[in-house]
């Protein structure tokens, strides 16, 4: 609005300085003085300069042609009205009048200004508050989509619209990977279960196919395959919880004696990768005889623990692994089972159960909806049913490790906030812009004083009135007439003198 009434004060002193122009030509074609004109168009441009940079040519007859930025806005006794406009960009520009090709990089004077203010300076306050709010929306979102709130598994779970349903248009936030979705039976049974995502040639239609192979669960997409949702079927419900299954699934475990142990495993992994450990048995025997452990390795065959299962541990009592996970063997065993020497089972732990990012991205489970600063805004789905708000991860969904770990993201820095958190880069920002009006006040005080001398230095030479600069001559010459005649009479009586003498 500001830039609009500014550029309507332009507009009207182009048709000023036309005017002008028009008056000056036809005084001076006629051989009449026009000096008023002059310093009366003059300061119209003067006035203009203050608005816009203009660039004056001097014509024939007193005109002056002005430019801005090239545009010709007066020529001769015509004006050419200007607008302020969106370019195709959205940056704020000036243009001719119906012409809509806007210029944005106009220098000088108050629209100047107001067009930096506009393109370069709020734009980047934008862009770097947008960066702000969406790694918060991506990172915070990334952590819900895996846990659970109060209200407990899903038994149904829609996402938001998409621009499209090729996975390759999305942005940085969606990546090859995989989607872990556990399913859990009317008999409390459950299993986990692995969906590849290739961002080149997948689409939430391929997704959703994948999906639909899984036992107890099924998906489809709407809006011409934007939008993915996932239905389970009776008597099953789904959910994303990185949680240890409770015991190892079958073809992780590898026992070979005469009565296999039973495996119990607990805990909320609490690593950022997702692994695998290998529990070895070394030696042979019956659990809690004899000199039986257990070697614990990761992923990499390095050893993280090693656990007695032997002498001095009691079946089913539950031994610390690490990165909080725990394990027990034997619990509940009417007959304490045989390890041989080498038999070993799997426990999957799981840091992110989404390393494609696509559920955050599709906004399945998310707490954020939009992208953006101007469009942050609370999921309808958490806004309708607090219920929802995923604070746990553990499988007995009664924990708050999700809520704390959201609440954790404060303090997490983030390579693209330049390496600082949250709330850091937003202070750095508001400095920054502190910084940046100081120093362009301290400018802006400079120029007005180089203004101000420069004004003085024109009144000096300009504003003449004609009719008061001759009454002085006429009075400056009956001074110089008076003296002469003084003069003379001097003269005449040193004569006079000379003669008598």
């Amino acid at each position: 609005l500001e830039t609009e009434n500014t550029i309507k004060t332009v507009n009207t002193l182009t048709s000023q300085i036309a005017a002008l122009n028009v008056d000056i030509q036809t005084r001076e074609i006629s051989g009449e003085n026009a000096n008023n004109l002059r310093d009366r168009r003059d300061q119209y441009i003067f006035e203009l300069s203050k608005l816009v940079s203009v660039q004056t040519q001097n014509r024939e007859y007193g005109v002056v042609d002005v430019s801005v930025s090239d545009i010709p806005v007066v020529l001769n006794g015509s004006s050419i009205k200007l607008e302020v406009g969106l370019d195709e960009n959205a940056k704020l520009g000036v243009s001719i009048v119906g012409n809509s090709n806007y210029i944005t990089n106009l220098e000088g004077g108050e629209i100047g200004g107001l067009l930096s203010l506009k393109n370069v300076l709020i734009s980047d306050i934008h862009t770097k508050l947008d960066l702000v709010a969406s790694t918060l929306i991506q990172q915070i979102n990334q952590y819900h989509v895996q846990g659970v709130g109060t209200a407990g598994s899903f038994t149904e779970l829609t996402g938001g619209a998409m621009s499209s349903g090729s996975l390759s248009g999305y942005n940085s936030s969606v990546s090859d990977g995989n989607i872990y979705i556990r399913v859990i039976d009317s008999s409390g049974q459950i299993t986990r279960n692995t969906i590849s995502v290739t961002k080149a040639s997948d689409t939430l239609t391929t997704i959703a196919a994948s999906i639909n192979s899984i036992t107890g669960l099924s998906a489809l997409t709407l809006e011409g395959g934007t939008r993915l949702r996932i239905q389970a079927d009776a008597g099953y419900k789904f959910d994303f919880l990185p949680a240890v299954l409770p015991q190892p699934e079958a073809a992780d475990i590898s026992f070979s004696g005469g009565t296999n142990p039973s495996v119990d495993v607990s805990g909320i992994y609490t690593g950022s990768s997702n692994d695998i450990f290998k529990f070895t048995v070394s030696g042979t025997g019956n659990i809690g005889n004899g000199n039986l452990t257990l070697t614990v390795t990761d992923s990499g065959a390095n050893t993280i623990t090693t656990l007695n299962i032997g002498s001095g541990y009691a079946a089913g009592d539950m031994l610390d692994v690490g990165n909080g996970i725990k394990v027990s063997l034997g619990k509940g065993d009417l007959v304490v089972g045989d390890l041989v020497d080498g038999d070993y089972f799997l426990v999957d732990a799981f840091g992110n159960t989404d390393t494609s990012g696509l559920l955050a991205a599709v906004g399945m489970n998310t707490f954020f909806s939009g992208s953006s600063a101007s469009d942050i805004a609370v999921s309808s789905d958490i806004s309708s049913d607090p219920t929802r708000v995923a604070t746990a991860l553990g499988g007995d969904m009664t924990d708050y490790t999700n809520a704390d770990r959201m609440a954790g993201i404060r303090d997490q820095t983030f390579s693209s906030l330049s390496n600082l958190t949250v709330g850091g880069f937003y202070r750095a920002l508001v400095a920054d812009i502190g910084l940046d009006l100081s120093v362009k006040q301290s400018n802006k005080k400079d120029m007005e004083v180089m203004v101000n001398e420069l004004a003085n230095q024109q009144s000096e030479i300009s504003g003449v009135d004609i009719n008061e600069e001759a009454a002085k001559l006429l009075i400056f010459e009956q001074m110089f007439q008076a003296a002469a005649r003084y003069l003379t009479t001097i003269q005449t009586s040193f004569a006079a003198m000379m003669e008598l003498l």
